[in-house]
Protein backbone atom coordinates (compact mmCIF):
# COMPACT_ATOMS: atom_id res chain seq x y z
CA UNK A 1 0.00 0.00 0.00
CA UNK A 2 2.88 2.47 0.97
CA UNK A 3 4.41 1.26 -2.08
CA UNK A 4 1.19 2.93 -4.27
CA UNK A 5 1.04 5.67 -2.20
CA UNK A 6 4.21 6.69 -3.09
CA UNK A 7 4.29 5.74 -7.15
CA UNK A 8 0.87 7.98 -7.20
CA UNK A 9 2.85 10.75 -5.66
CA UNK A 10 5.73 10.75 -7.65
CA UNK A 11 3.39 10.52 -10.68
CA UNK A 12 1.28 13.63 -9.11
CA UNK A 13 4.45 15.57 -8.92
CA UNK A 14 6.10 14.96 -12.59
CA UNK A 15 2.66 15.73 -14.11
CA UNK A 16 3.21 19.56 -13.70
CA UNK A 17 6.58 19.21 -14.83
CA UNK A 18 6.04 17.26 -17.82
CA UNK A 19 2.75 18.80 -19.01
CA UNK A 20 3.56 22.44 -18.37
CA UNK A 21 4.75 23.65 -21.61
CA UNK A 22 2.59 23.57 -25.01
CA UNK A 23 3.45 24.75 -28.67
CA UNK A 24 2.30 28.14 -28.91
CA UNK A 25 2.43 29.92 -32.93
CA UNK A 26 2.88 33.16 -32.85
CA UNK A 27 1.66 35.21 -36.40
CA UNK A 28 2.90 38.11 -36.91
CA UNK A 29 2.69 40.46 -40.03
CA UNK A 30 4.49 38.41 -42.80
CA UNK A 31 6.42 35.97 -40.20
CA UNK A 32 5.40 33.01 -38.35
CA UNK A 33 6.98 30.77 -35.42
CA UNK A 34 6.20 28.62 -33.25
CA UNK A 35 7.47 28.52 -29.80
CA UNK A 36 5.75 27.58 -26.54
CA UNK A 37 3.20 28.58 -24.53
CA UNK A 38 6.41 30.19 -21.57
CA UNK A 39 7.10 32.60 -24.30
CA UNK A 40 5.53 36.25 -24.50
CA UNK A 41 6.01 39.43 -27.27
CA UNK A 42 8.25 42.40 -26.10
CA UNK A 43 9.42 44.98 -27.95
CA UNK A 44 13.13 45.87 -28.58
CA UNK A 45 14.78 49.03 -30.30
CA UNK A 46 15.67 48.25 -34.27
CA UNK A 47 14.06 44.61 -34.36
CA UNK A 48 10.50 44.30 -35.92
CA UNK A 49 9.65 41.41 -33.56
CA UNK A 50 10.42 40.28 -30.14
CA UNK A 51 9.82 37.07 -27.81
CA UNK A 52 11.31 35.85 -25.03
CA UNK A 53 10.82 33.25 -22.05
CA UNK A 54 13.06 32.78 -18.80
CA UNK A 55 15.98 31.23 -21.07
CA UNK A 56 15.19 32.21 -24.48
CA UNK A 57 15.24 34.84 -26.44
CA UNK A 58 14.05 35.72 -30.39
CA UNK A 59 15.17 38.78 -31.65
CA UNK A 60 13.49 39.37 -35.41
CA UNK A 61 14.82 41.72 -38.14
CA UNK A 62 12.87 41.80 -41.65
CA UNK A 63 15.66 43.96 -44.25
CA UNK A 64 13.51 44.76 -47.19
CA UNK A 65 15.13 44.42 -50.12
CA UNK A 66 14.70 48.13 -51.08
CA UNK A 67 16.79 48.91 -48.10
CA UNK A 68 19.74 46.73 -49.17
CA UNK A 69 20.91 48.06 -52.70
CA UNK A 70 24.02 49.39 -51.19
CA UNK A 71 25.10 46.22 -50.36
CA UNK A 72 24.61 45.03 -54.00
CA UNK A 73 21.19 42.98 -52.83
CA UNK A 74 17.75 43.10 -54.54
CA UNK A 75 14.47 41.21 -55.03
CA UNK A 76 16.77 38.72 -57.75
CA UNK A 77 18.96 37.93 -54.58
CA UNK A 78 19.50 34.41 -53.56
CA UNK A 79 19.56 33.32 -49.96
CA UNK A 80 22.92 32.48 -50.29
CA UNK A 81 24.10 36.30 -51.71
CA UNK A 82 22.59 37.45 -48.14
CA UNK A 83 24.35 34.59 -46.16
CA UNK A 84 27.42 35.66 -47.13
CA UNK A 85 26.35 39.40 -47.30
CA UNK A 86 25.94 38.49 -42.81
CA UNK A 87 29.21 36.13 -42.99
CA UNK A 88 30.92 38.71 -44.38
CA UNK A 89 29.90 41.64 -41.54
CA UNK A 90 30.18 38.68 -38.18
CA UNK A 91 33.55 39.17 -36.88
CA UNK A 92 33.21 35.87 -35.30
CA UNK A 93 34.52 32.32 -36.80
CA UNK A 94 31.42 31.12 -37.93
CA UNK A 95 30.38 27.93 -39.63
CA UNK A 96 27.35 28.21 -41.88
CA UNK A 97 24.89 25.40 -42.42
CA UNK A 98 22.02 24.34 -44.20
CA UNK A 99 18.27 23.25 -43.41
CA UNK A 100 16.07 22.74 -46.24
CA UNK A 101 14.54 26.76 -46.35
CA UNK A 102 16.98 28.47 -44.17
CA UNK A 103 21.08 28.80 -43.58
CA UNK A 104 21.91 29.23 -39.77
CA UNK A 105 25.14 29.38 -37.63
CA UNK A 106 25.72 29.31 -33.84
CA UNK A 107 28.39 31.05 -31.97
CA UNK A 108 29.34 32.42 -28.22
CA UNK A 109 30.62 35.02 -26.34
CA UNK A 110 31.64 36.17 -22.50
CA UNK A 111 27.77 35.88 -21.75
CA UNK A 112 25.67 34.05 -24.77
CA UNK A 113 24.98 31.44 -26.61
CA UNK A 114 23.59 32.27 -30.15
CA UNK A 115 22.09 30.65 -32.93
CA UNK A 116 21.36 33.14 -36.17
CA UNK A 117 19.07 32.10 -39.51
CA UNK A 118 18.30 33.60 -42.47
CA UNK A 119 15.47 33.34 -44.39
CA UNK A 120 14.08 34.85 -48.03
CA UNK A 121 10.57 35.94 -48.15
CA UNK A 122 8.82 37.46 -51.22
CA UNK A 123 9.87 41.44 -50.56
CA UNK A 124 13.23 40.71 -47.25
CA UNK A 125 15.40 38.63 -46.19
CA UNK A 126 14.20 38.09 -42.63
CA UNK A 127 17.13 37.43 -39.85
CA UNK A 128 16.10 35.54 -36.62
CA UNK A 129 18.52 35.84 -33.59
CA UNK A 130 18.10 33.16 -31.07
CA UNK A 131 19.96 33.45 -27.58
CA UNK A 132 20.35 32.08 -24.62
CA UNK A 133 22.92 32.09 -21.59
CA UNK A 134 26.36 30.67 -22.80
CA UNK A 135 25.92 27.69 -19.50
CA UNK A 136 22.63 26.70 -21.50
CA UNK A 137 24.02 26.31 -24.99
CA UNK A 138 24.54 23.12 -26.00
CA UNK A 139 21.82 21.95 -23.63
CA UNK A 140 19.26 24.18 -25.78
CA UNK A 141 20.77 24.15 -28.87
CA UNK A 142 18.18 21.26 -30.84
CA UNK A 143 15.43 23.14 -29.35
CA UNK A 144 16.53 26.60 -30.99
CA UNK A 145 17.23 24.67 -34.57
CA UNK A 146 13.24 23.23 -33.94
CA UNK A 147 12.07 26.86 -32.77
CA UNK A 148 14.11 28.40 -35.89
CA UNK A 149 12.26 25.21 -38.36
CA UNK A 150 9.01 26.05 -37.53
CA UNK A 151 9.43 29.56 -38.94
CA UNK A 152 7.38 30.24 -42.24
CA UNK A 153 7.98 34.33 -44.05
CA UNK A 154 6.03 36.25 -46.38
CA UNK A 155 6.41 34.13 -49.80
CA UNK A 156 3.14 35.02 -51.13
CA UNK A 157 3.05 38.79 -49.68
CA UNK A 158 3.18 42.32 -50.94
CA UNK A 159 5.78 44.67 -50.25
CA UNK A 160 4.22 48.38 -50.15
CA UNK A 161 5.04 49.25 -53.67
CA UNK A 162 3.77 45.82 -55.09
CA UNK A 163 1.03 46.44 -53.18
CA UNK A 164 0.12 49.86 -54.69
CA UNK A 165 1.24 48.90 -57.92
CA UNK A 166 -1.56 45.93 -57.30
CA UNK A 167 -4.21 47.98 -56.35
CA UNK A 168 -3.54 50.66 -59.68
CA UNK A 169 -3.39 47.78 -62.01
CA UNK A 170 -6.98 46.84 -59.85
CA UNK A 171 -8.43 49.80 -60.28
CA UNK A 172 -7.16 50.41 -63.98
CA UNK A 173 -8.89 47.28 -64.65
CA UNK A 174 -12.39 48.26 -63.05
CA UNK A 175 -12.37 51.67 -65.37
CA UNK A 176 -11.81 49.07 -68.15
CA UNK A 177 -14.39 47.23 -67.27
CA UNK A 178 -16.62 50.28 -66.71
CA UNK A 179 -16.17 51.46 -70.27
CA UNK A 180 -16.63 47.98 -71.70
CA UNK A 181 -19.93 48.06 -70.36
CA UNK A 182 -20.73 51.53 -71.28
CA UNK A 183 -19.33 50.59 -74.70
CA UNK A 184 -22.16 47.81 -74.73
CA UNK A 185 -24.86 49.54 -73.14
CA UNK A 186 -24.63 52.32 -75.99
CA UNK A 187 -24.72 49.40 -78.39
CA UNK A 188 -27.90 47.83 -77.04
CA UNK A 189 -29.24 51.46 -77.06
CA UNK A 190 -28.27 52.55 -80.60
CA UNK A 191 -29.77 49.00 -82.10
CA UNK A 192 -32.98 49.18 -80.36
CA UNK A 193 -33.48 53.26 -81.32
CA UNK A 194 -33.09 51.50 -84.74
CA UNK A 195 -35.35 48.94 -84.39
CA UNK A 196 -37.58 51.56 -83.06
CA UNK A 197 -37.32 53.53 -85.71
CA UNK A 198 -37.63 50.29 -88.39
CA UNK A 199 -41.12 48.86 -86.87
CA UNK A 200 -42.33 53.16 -86.68
CA UNK A 201 -41.59 52.96 -90.09
CA UNK A 202 -43.22 49.75 -90.91
CA UNK A 203 -46.32 50.75 -89.51
CA UNK A 204 -46.28 53.87 -91.16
Amino acid sequence: MKKLLLALLLVTLLIPLTGCTARKTFDKKGFKITLTNEFIEGKKAKINYFFKSNDVGVAILKEEFENLKTSNLDKDSTLEDYRDLIADQNSEDIKIKKEKNFYYFSYTNESYYYLTAMYKGKDAFWLVNFFTLKENGKKLENTLLKYAKSVEVNKNSFSQKEYEKSMKDLDEQKKNRISSIFIFCSLIFHIFSQWTHLTSCIYL
